[in-house]
């Protein structure tokens, strides 16, 4: 375990201050490690997710010459040119190698660069205090927010509704805290109906699949069970890529303003201050089969949008990038229309190209 994960965030800064390297890690909260089964699922969805993001950034980084052309395609498919392309590489690079350590829960006062719940009984509402000149401070409920009190934390209260409602919809959600990059820390909570519908699945994640065709003939995603039929990519979509998602969003991936001024006229609302990837849902109808910010093909459709409507910072088109280069390894060529066909082998394609072999 990183001692380094567990002090405090001044001391933090400092040591990074004065050292090259930085060590960065993940924490399971005891709401995901009370159950072995969910425990075990979750870690090995977190480490399968480590694994594709940094595949992907290897694979996308690579130069011209040496760049499969499978995963050229992907990154058109996905993020419109070369030069973004590899921005996604350094993304996903920065969630293997900013997460790459896990370390231990002792208290409510641990500390960690992503800290994971996994049940919502820890959001209360949130208050402020109000200072009256000769009178005491006055407890005020903040209208429409709640708050993690131990950990110094708020978020939205119709957010919450998204993961733990009648008709919850969000698989998780992650909150960024402070404004410095690679020193701040990041909440993530994976929602509960997510973490029952996975545990009861088969397909919990990537690894527990041999061939893409699985899930389409036997299994469609958890979401996708609400939403009817989407395409091979979609429903090839589980645990870990969810988790690639997530990670995404923390501070250490993405450092707000990255190509441009911090000039609110030019950044969408939904920037947070302390970066993280975006949900980018311009333009969504209001219906849950049509949030512009998921699934893959609004997430193509987002390929040659301009600034921080790209791609490119969608948190989506990062995990399905992640996604589409272990299909790519995994001997399965992923086609614009998020379809899956079976990559060739050389000596296949050589028999085919004299006419000797199946077409």
């Amino acid at each position: 375990m990183s001692a380094l994960c567990r002090l405090p965030l001044l001391e933090i800064a400092i040591i990074l201050l004065l050292s090259i390297s930085q060590a960065h890690c993940w924490m399971l909260h005891p709401s995901c490690t009370d159950d072995p089964l969910m425990r075990d699922v979750i870690t090995k969805g977190i480490n399968s997710a480590m694994t594709m993001a940094g595949n992907a950034a290897t694979e996308l980084n690579k130069p011209d010459g040496s760049l499969d052309p499978n995963v050229k395609d992907l990154g058109t498919y996905l993020f419109g040119n070369t030069d973004n392309t590899r921005l996604a590489g350094v993304f996903l690079g920065r969630v293997a190698n900013g997460f790459g350590q896990q370390d231990e829960y002792v208290n409510d006062h641990s500390w960690a660069n992503m800290l994971i719940f996994c049940n919502t009984d820890h959001w209360e509402p949130a208050y402020r205090t109000i200072n009256m000149v000769g009178a005491p401070p006055v407890q005020e409920r903040k209208p429409g927010m709640l708050s993690s009190g131990k950990h110094v934390i708020e978020i939205e209260e119709s957010e919450l509704k998204q993961c733990s409602g009648t008709l919850a919809s969000a698989a998780a959600f992650v909150v960024n805290t402070g404004r410095l990059l690679g020193s701040t820390q990041s909440y993530m909570q994976i929602c509960p109906w997510y973490l029952r519908k996975i545990n009861a699945s088969p397909y919990q994640g990537t690894w527990a699949v041999k061939r893409w065709n699985i899930f389409v003939t036997a299994s469609r995603g958890v979401v996708q069970t609400l939403l009817g039929s989407r395409t091979a990519m979609d429903a090839a979509a589980r645990l870990d890529h969810t988790l690639v998602h997530e990670f995404t969003h923390a501070n250490l991936v993405v450092p707000k303003c990255i190509k441009q001024n911090c000039d609110r006229d030019t950044m969408p609302i939904t920037v947070s201050v302390t970066g993280g990837s975006l949900d980018i849902a311009s333009g969504w109808i209001p219906k849950l089969s049509d949030f512009k910010a998921y699934f893959w093909p609004n997430c193509v459709a987002k390929a040659n949008n301009q600034g921080w409507d790209n791609g490119v910072y969608n948190a989506d088109n990062l995990a399905y990038a992640a996604l589409g280069v272990q299909q790519i390894k995994n001997g399965n060529r992923v086609e614009k229309s998020g379809a899956l066909t079976a990559i060739a082998s050389a000596k296949a394609r050589a028999l085919q190209f004299l006419g000797l072999g199946a077409n």
